[in-house]
């Protein structure tokens, strides 16, 4: 009876909770359990990162590749064009200018040479006639009208060319400190540094630099410094 029922429902009860035993393991077993699901949330976000930090794939390395040689062509083309437009206008100026240049190059270190062998041969005698003091200042004139013009013709081209070439140099630093490739940077290089630059005579064969004006300058002032040392000695005996 009442008894009777009682022990039937607890044996179904039983059976109930006994049926759900295995399907509860084997959920706890799939990753039901709070601190397995932590686990493998933490083990997802750890592969995605290792994802992102794997090297890129061949389509996108050749894009990349492919990307940087256009932007290098690009830059080649860029300059090429800026350098060329330039040498093109100093190369007209040269061609209008050079002859001239020559001439008062010429002139001028004709006119130093003379003042200089003039003032010797009237100190040592040569000429017999009589030194007035009207041809000295002449002869100052003539001799620093001489250099002044030598100065002004040598260093005017050499600021053109000494600029150009630090230009060069320039361009060098700039794709350096951008990160530029180093097979980039000498194919920059060369096809910047392909030909001279700066100013020039006698039909582009000859490029005037500081150093070739330095040489000038040099043998000039050694003659002049010589010339007057021996006059002034030559003053002193005589005195």
């Amino acid at each position: 009876t009442k008894g009777h029922r009682k022990a039937q429902m607890h044996q179904k009860g039983e059976k109930k909770r006994t049926s759900r035993a295995p399907g509860t393991a084997l959920l706890l077993r799939e990753g039901t359990d709070p601190e397995k699901n932590e686990d493998s949330h933490s083990d997802g976000n750890d592969n995605a990162e290792l994802a992102k930090q794997q090297p890129a794939s061949l389509e996108e390395v050749q894009g990349q590749s492919a990307l940087e040689k256009e932007l290098c062509d690009l830059v080649l083309e860029v300059l090429r064009k800026m350098f060329d437009s330039v040498q093109t206008r100093i190369d007209h100026t040269c061609k209008c200018v050079g002859n001239l240049w020559l001439h008062l190059v010429f002139f001028s270190t004709c006119q130093v040479l003379v003042i200089s062998t003039s003032a010797v041969m009237h100190a040592s005698g040569a000429i017999k006639a009589d030194y007035k003091w009207w041809w000295a200042l002449m002869d100052v004139f003539h001799l620093g009208g001489g250099l002044v013009l030598l100065a002004a013709c040598m260093g005017f081209f050499c600021i053109v060319t000494a600029f150009m070439q630090r230009l060069t140099l320039r361009i060098s630093e700039v794709i350096g400190a951008t990160g530029c490739p180093f097979t980039m940077q000498a194919t920059i290089l060369s096809l910047v540094s392909a030909r001279p630059l700066g100013m020039h005579v006698l039909w582009g064969s000859t490029y005037i630099d500081a150093s070739k004006a330095f040489i000038f300058f040099g043998v000039i002032l050694v003659t002049v410094v010589h010339s007057m040392m021996y006059v002034v000695n030559y003053l002193d005996l005589s005195v």
